[in-house]
């Protein structure tokens, strides 16, 4: 694409500005989904727990 150098640099700077937008988006997203994980990972551990608590006390009753 011709233009002047000016020109270019404008529209250089601006598509940099969009990339730094969506890489910032896509750090928040990424923080989300492993703030997630996260939270299912310790909702599973709590349901193993339950689950190894209940095993115990059936053991413990027979």
């Amino acid at each position: 694409s011709g233009g002047s150098p000016d020109k270019r640099l404008a529209e250089m700077q601006k598509q940099l500005e969009a990339a730094e937008k969506e890489l910032e988006k896509a750090k928040e997203e990424a923080g989300r989904s492993g703030a997630e994980t996260e939270r299912l990972l310790q909702l599973v551990q709590m349901t193993q727990e339950e689950q190894n608590s209940k095993e115990k006390q059936i053991r413990d009753l027979q």
